[in-house]
């Protein structure tokens, strides 16, 4: 293999199977390693491939294969496959979906000298940060509210950009941006990674039947033995479009053995850990007023008081409160709507370049301490087209 610029590749289609993948290829042996593995279903072959045209073959590796095969034994052995060649030192490799195929290719390649990359890591390497993170963190989108934002993100980072290059070649530099920007870091990097929703309170509060009811199935089990629920039972799952992770807590009181003890800690830790901590009563089981003074202190964003079906006389007056049923559902809608709001109080302006993750927040406090500074050639390094 030839030195300097390596060689590499990467799978362009998600994990996974599907009809058709696409490795792509690209380094000064690119064109080596094609006409090596690449050839021919009728004479074996090396396919030239002209920039800008797809090319139909097979994929072999001799040195794992029979030596000087048939046509018949090609086909039967090879992965068949198109090629497409997006400039000199460019290929894409357009195969079966399946694993097999993209493992085999992958595997031939690495063993040739050429380096496993992913298509994040080229597209950081080939163009600007503030250019390459928001298209990667559009992939992550689970909702489709927040792949509305995040589509936005792409095209405010590519204005902020322009933006900051006129203003380091004026008069003055302007701090304003970069800070508003940095205000909102939480709303953008939350964009992908689901809000932390605890439910937690004393045992047999219906805790888990209302996780049940707001995930749309049962993923905790539920019982009217009190200390059912030992461990943390998380959910993913989306509030108004907003990705979320529910959290089902052991009861709340004084342990009767070690394990439950244990469980109890556990939903303590999850408590203080977790953006909305919503406590769950039982209206028709008022708990005593030292538990729920020692339940109050954990400083809920939401109390909910359940099982409002069973009870005519349930209290509603602790703060933020609400009333559901997790049995029948009544309050329900309600209650989402409720927690939507708690969750996302305020939106950035949709013309508003934010952080999507805590690599695009170091860089901007990179810009704002350089900004303050006065210092452009860094400002302009950063800025970069």
């Amino acid at each position: 293999m030839k030195t300097g610029k390596q060689t590499s590749f990467w799978l362009e289609t998600p994990a996974g199977t599907s009809a058709i993948a696409v490795t792509t290829l690209t380094g000064p042996d690119a064109g080596i390693l094609v006409s090596k593995f690449f050839r021919s279903i009728k004479n074996d072959k090396p396919v030239p491939v002209p920039v800008g045209e797809f090319r139909y073959g097979v994929w072999r590796n001799h040195q794992q294969e029979p030596e000087n095969p048939g046509v018949a034994d090609i086909h039967a052995t090879g992965e068949d496959l198109l090629v497409c060649r997006t400039d000199d030192e460019r290929f894409e490799i357009h195969s079966h979906g399946g694993r097999i195929a993209t493992t085999r290719i992958a595997s031939d390649l690495q063993n040739s000298g050429a380096i496993l990359s992913t298509w994040q890591e080229n597209l950081l390497a080939t163009i600007p940060w503030y250019r390459a993170w928001p298209e990667i963190v559009f992939q992550q989108a689970t909702t489709l509210r927040t792949a509305s934002i995040l589509g936005h993100q792409r095209h405010n980072w590519i204005r902020l950009g322009e933006r900051m290059r006129q203003a380091i070649d004026g008069h003055s530099l302007v701090i304003d941006p970069l800070q508003l920007t940095l205000e909102w870091e939480n709303f953008g990097r939350h964009l992908t990674i689901p809000r932390k929703l605890v439910l937690f309170g004393p045992p047999n509060a219906g805790k888990s039947s209302l996780m049940n009811r707001l995930g749309g199935f049962d993923r905790s089990i539920i019982h009217d033995v009190p200390g059912t629920t030992r461990d943390v039972v998380t959910h993913a799952s989306a509030i108004d479009g907003w990705p979320v992770e529910f959290l089902d807590t052991a009861g709340i009181r004084i342990g009767i053995d070690d394990i439950e003890r244990q469980g109890i800690d556990l939903a303590r830790t999850a408590i203080s850990s977790a953006e909305l901590r919503m406590l769950v009563l039982d209206s028709a089981n008022v708990p005593d007023c030292d538990q729920l003074n020692e339940l109050l202190e954990t400083n809920p964003g939401l109390i909910v008081w359940n099982k409002v079906d069973l009870s005519l006389h349930a209290k509603n007056d602790l703060g933020n409160s609400i009333t559901v049923s997790a049995l029948t559902g009544e309050g329900v809608p309600e209650l989402i709507h409720r927690i939507g709001e708690l969750l996302v109080p305020k939106f950035p302006e949709s013309d508003l370049a934010i952080p999507l993750n805590e690599e695009m927040a170091s860089q901007l406090q990179k810009a704002l301490a350089f900004a303050i500074e006065d210092n452009r050639v860094a400002l302009r390094q950063l800025f970069a087209k």
